[in-house]
């Protein structure tokens, strides 16, 4: 390891108190919000059971959430099935609704709850104010997804800015290259078949012998957001040297984890 990982590890670990208490924070908002939200959920359910049979209301209704009380009811072998048509029922009604074309549909978004679109936003915010994000930057995008950082970066990078995205999960490639890239030249997005038990289980290529797909100091500013939270630490210490290995000299770098104790 070289003495600019060595520091850069060091200022990591030093981050660690504070990112845990700040992601704490934002963990107990987020379940407060989930739970506030089910409540809601389960008490029009409610309603709706004692209208047709006050035992039935009070007796399913408190024992199991909603989703429980549905799923404890289907056979195994449909549940496919009925994933498949829920996530026409949503993809039809985004479109109805006119949804921003480069905005996917929720049947693909895969990285957590919250807004799509805001939460692009939010991090955009992140890198221009505590990073230092240029318009003209070169930007490099690891773990990219579906493009939920890219999109609004469209908007924020100028004509000598470019951006470079990879992921591996091919399917969300595939759509931000038909529904980004045709409409953004500069931006690209490049399918990395490493292996991932969850995401990735037939990638050739283990994480700590994966090479970004770049020149040394091809970058001005990278990115991760949740990617090293699925990482194990030989592949994260990889993954961090690849990263100053494609920096230019006095490049920034922006990384956001999932802290589990």
């Amino acid at each position: 390891m070289t003495e600019a990982e060595q520091k850069m590890l060091e200022e990591l670990h030093g981050e660690i108190p504070r990112l845990k208490s700040r992601a704490e924070d934002e963990w107990r908002t987020g379940v407060s919000m989930r739970l506030d939200h089910i409540a809601g959920e389960v008490a029009d359910l409610k309603v709706c059971l004692q209208k047709i049979s006050p035992t039935l209301g009070h007796t399913y209704v408190t024992r199991w959430s909603v989703k429980n009380l549905l799923v404890k009811f289907i056979p195994n072998l449909l549940k496919p099935a009925l994933r498949n048509i829920d996530s026409f029922r949503i993809d039809t009604i985004d479109r109805l609704k006119n949804r921003h074309s480069m905005i996917p549909p929720k049947s693909m978004v895969s990285v957590g709850s919250g807004d799509f679109g805001e939460i692009g936003q939010e991090f955009k915010g992140h890198f221009i104010n505590l990073a230092n994000l240029q318009p003209h930057n070169r930007v490099l995008d690891v773990g990219c997804g579906i493009g939920r950082m890219a999109v609004p970066l469209t908007s924020y990078l100028s004509r000598q800015g470019e951006y470079w995205g990879f992921d591996i999960v091919n399917e969300g490639i595939e759509w931000c290259q038909s529904h980004i890239s045709q409409k953004f030249s500069k931006f690209h997005f490049q399918h990395s078949d490493v292996y991932n038990k969850r995401y990735n289980p037939n990638g050739k290529i283990r994480a700590q012998d994966f090479q970004f797909p770049y020149d040394a100091e091809s970058f001005d500013f990278a990115f991760l957001t949740s990617v090293f939270t699925h990482m194990l630490p030989a592949d994260l210490a990889h993954y961090l040297s690849e990263v100053a290995r494609v920096l230019k000299t006095g490049g920034a770098v922006s990384d956001y984890v999932f802290y589990y104790e």
